[in-house]
């Protein structure tokens, strides 16, 4: 029988102490593929601001001069309701911003200045409600995410979708730390695209013709038509 010969010792790396154990070898951390709020500033986003009239007349200004220089400034499309176009079951006009994360978040936070108090009203889609607050929703639980409350000090409440309208959720958000909630709400949409994507990316919220309201009140004239004709 054949002595079978020893293996060829492994040689350490060249920055390596020579003196050093194999088990003491340091080995480098896997590099990390968490994406950086640098990354995303270069992301497509959407968001939908409430704002009272007030804060919309200043926001557009005098014959939309405020608003036109606000847009070419930021590099963002900004498309406000008409007057007295609220979203339901709100006195609030819809303020729909995008563009990249990083000129959205400059609209945000220039539209935040408008506000008396700090605080912030979002309009979001249900689909991403829960990862992007954090509320322990089954992404949110997924990737451990701290909610909003936690990291900024700030108290979030969400509203109940009103009838005929349940793809989007209307958001509070008040206290000290509501930019920094709205930057990372604005992230953390960029970083989920399909799910963040508005069922109705306009600013218009008439009865009957969202979420195919006529549609389907159409669809239930039809049935009801044929079914008489066959009695």
């Amino acid at each position: 029988m054949e002595n079978t010969p020893p293996p060829a010792p492994i040689d350490p790396p060249p920055d390596a102490d020579p003196s050093a154990s194999p088990d003491s070898i340091s080995v480098p951390p896997p590099t990390s593929t968490a994406r950086t709020s640098a990354d995303l500033d270069h992301e497509q986003v959407s968001v939908k601001m409430l704002l009272s009239n007030n804060v919309s007349g200043l926001l557009i200004g005098k014959s939309g001069n405020t608003v036109t220089a606000l847009q070419n400034q930021s590099s963002t499309r900004i498309k406000m309701s008409q007057p007295g176009s609220h979203f339901p079951g709100t006195n609030h006009r819809v303020c729909l911003i995008t563009g990249h994360v990083a000129g959205v978040r400059t609209v945000v936070n220039f539209v935040l200045g408008l506000h008396p108090g700090r605080k912030m009203m979002l309009v979001l889609p249900s689909t991403v409600v829960d990862y992007v607050l954090g509320r322990g929703g089954a992404a949110a639980q997924e990737e451990s995410l701290p909610t909003l409350a936690e990291l900024h000090s700030c108290a979030v409440t969400v509203s109940d979708p009103a009838p005929g309208y349940r793809s989007e959720r209307a958001v509070h958000i008040e206290g000290d730390g509501v930019s920094e909630a709205a930057c990372t709400i604005l992230e953390r949409m960029a970083g989920r695209p399909r799910e963040a994507e508005y069922y109705n990316m306009s600013t218009c919220y008439r009865k009957h013709e969202y979420e195919g309201g006529r549609g389907q009140q159409h669809q239930h004239q039809h049935q009801h038509q044929h079914q008489h004709q066959h009695q």
